[in-house]
Parts: structure tokens; sequence; C-alpha cells
């Protein structure tokens, strides 16, 4: 528990933008809290959380999951593309290739992520709901000192996070338990894994981490429906 522990501190850092990252960046009402709030409002709802898509190694993908991802990268290209200096959008396209807008391609995205979630879980690294919400815990903890500090840009992220619960019409707490719960699960495997991946892999696979990302994936018994 020590070294999740230890984990938790560096993964707060990050976890304290995975919202805002989604519609600070943007004045267009469908990328403001409360448009976010909205269009997750209608990806899920139960018609959406029932219908799956594809199977990876029997884990069933769900068109809501597809539909989630591809919203956030529709965001993140906004976001990116906003950054570029103008007439140069030569950075933007390159990132781009990373969060793809093809259905297909989002599919197989997700299915890299359960093979990788499966993995890790073959070497010992897993969370239960339970340390997840205490990350998530330790998360907003980490905010509410701030704003009480007086940081302006958590006070800010404050106000945009009840906007976007108010549109989504969920609490706090029925958004950590389900959406969020399932991202910063995600998020805290892969980072653990990819430190064991470099620590005790990578000697003998001699290959980048996407690499054995992918070399895993080759392996998996994958299907689109």
């Amino acid at each position: 528990m020590k070294k999740k522990t230890l984990l938790i501190i560096t993964i707060v850092i990050s976890l304290s933008i995975i919202l805002s990252t989604l519609y600070v960046f943007a004045s267009n009402n469908r990328f403001s809290p409360e448009g976010v709030g909205n269009e997750l409002k209608q990806i899920y709802s139960n018609d959406n959380r029932s219908i799956i898509v594809a199977e990876v190694n029997n884990t069933p993908i769900y068109s809501h999951q597809v539909a989630f991802k591809k919203l956030s990268h529709e965001f993140i290209r906004a976001k990116t593309f906003s950054f570029c200096p103008e007439g140069d959008l030569s950075y933007a396209e390159a990132e781009f290739s990373r969060y793809p807008l093809n259905e297909n391609e989002i599919i197989i995205q997700i299915a890299k992520e359960l093979v990788l979630l499966e993995a890790a879980s073959q070497v010992g690294i897993s969370y239960t709901d339970d340390e997840i919400l205490a990350i998530i815990l330790y998360e907003a903890e980490y905010i509410q000192n701030e704003i009480q500090k007086g940081n302006e840009q958590m006070m800010q992220r404050d106000l945009e996070d009840r906007a976007f619960l108010d549109a989504l019409g969920m609490t706090r707490d029925e958004f950590n338990t389900s959406i969020y719960l399932d991202v910063i699960r995600y998020s805290t495997i892969f980072k653990e894994y990819c430190v064991y991946y470099y620590s005790n892999i990578i000697e003998t696979s001699n290959c980048s981490f996407e690499s054995h990302i992918d070399e895993l994936f080759s392996k998996s018994i994958f299907h689109i429906r």
C-alpha cells in the first residue's frame, strides 16, 4: 500500500486537469462545462450502456465507451489546434494521430487499453474500487486545500465542475463512482504498468512500451461486431 500511496502523489498532479482539459479552453457552447455535461448525459444513457460493439479476450466494449473517447478526442484536438502558432499546423497534425475520430480506430484503442489492464493484472498491478476512490478523494482534498489558499485557478475549476455536474444530472459522488472511477483506474494502472515494464520487461523484449502493448494486442482474441 505504501508504493500505491507514493504513486498517488504523482497521479494527483495530472488528475487535477483531466476534466478541465475537456472544457476550459474553449468558448464554444459545446465545449463549455454545460455542453460537456449534456453530451455525456446522452452518451451514458441506459440505451447506450447495453450495446456491445466489440470484444477483446472475452471482455466487451460498449458503444458508450466509444462515444466517450470520441468526444474526448474531439475536445483534445480542439485544444491542440488552439495552441498552434498561426499558420503552423504541423504539431496539431502530429498529435491528431494519437486521438482518432474514426470509430473502428477508437475501438482498437480501447481494446489495447483493456489488454494493458489484463497484462497489468497478471503481474499483480490492480486496484479495487475503494483504492481508486481513495485516489479521487485525495485529489478532491488537494483541490479544496488550494481553494482555501486562494488559488484562483482551482476556484474557477470548482465552479466549472459544478456546472458540468449540474448539466450531467449527477452529484459529485455519483460521478466519482461511475464515469470518473474508470478513467482514474486506467490512468493509475497505465502509469504503474509503464514503470513496471521499463524496470522488469524491457531487457528481454527490447522494444518501446507502445510496441509492447501492440504486441500484446496482436496476440489477443479481438473482433468488432
